[in-house]
């Protein structure tokens, strides 16, 4: 906190293949799905991480790298603090990762306003979970590919995880928000990276504002990077939120 922004940033060279596209693209598909899983079996909930993190016969995590042509579907996931000691990371390991991950979003709903009708006790029961170790996200072109994803997942993960609940959403006819605007576009774009939408005359932004491992947007600043490298570098945080747009009452406001 107090550095100063930086109007660019060093030129980097991101390897995207080993970045988890959703962290620098959207996907613009109709239907997308998020499951939790609860770790069963630790061997074999490792076995599946390995089976989607390479080329397989189970769908694998979708990467940044540019599409030479569209998928069926894509895969993304999240794993929480609880989950990596669930899976066996160490406890060094661990201990060097931010506070505000290991705590986790039900410790510090307060802290970022989530009380009330927003409170821990009023979200869907598997956010809430203790045990939720992974957070699977599937998008798809149609209902058909997104249910066939799923199957297959869900066979390859059997041996070692539990579903605890899911999720799924659609886009809206016409590609609008629920108060009308226009939505699928994105912003800022991204220093370093191909650009994945619609072009804007905003500033890039540093590669080191998303993954860890690089210049950050502020000047002689980058975010402590957890280890080992494999766990930190070409990584990021990110927060599932379920929100209801009361899209009357903000036009009452």
């Amino acid at each position: 906190m107090g550095e100063s922004p930086v109007g660019g940033s060093p030129a980097v060279t991101v390897d995207l293949g080993d970045v988890q596209g959703l962290i620098l693209r959207g996907y613009t598909m109709p239907v997308a799905r998020c499951i939790g899983l609860a770790v069963r079996e630790a061997a074999g909930a490792r076995a599946f991480l390995a089976a989607v993190t390479d080329e397989s016969a189970v769908p694998s995590v979708a990467s940044a790298q540019p599409w030479t042509v569209k998928p069926e579907s894509c895969i993304n996931l999240g794993i929480t603090f609880a989950g990596l000691a669930a899976l066996g990371v160490s406890a060094q390991s661990r201990a060097s990762f931010p506070p505000e991950y290991a705590e986790g979003a039900v410790a510090r709903a307060a802290q970022v306003g989530d009380v009330c009708a927003s409170g821990p006790e009023r979200w869907l029961g598997w956010l809430a979970d203790p045990e939720l170790h992974l957070v699977l996200v599937v998008f798809a072109q149609s209902w058909a590919a997104l249910e066939s994803a799923t199957g297959r997942l869900q066979r390859a993960w059997a041996a070692g995880w539990r579903e605890l609940g899911r999720r799924d959403g659609e886009r809206l006819p016409g590609d609008v928000a629920h108060f009308g605007y226009r939505d699928g576009l994105s912003q800022p774009t991204v220093e370093g990276v191909p650009l994945s939408g619609l072009p804007d005359h905003l500033p890039r932004a540093p590669v080191g504002e998303f993954l860890l491992g690089y210049p950050s947007q502020f000047d002689r600043h980058s975010y402590p990077v957890p280890t080992p490298k494999a766990l930190g570098v070409n990584g990021s945080f990110a927060a599932l939120r379920v929100l209801e747009q009361d899209v009357a009452g903000f036009a009452e406001f």
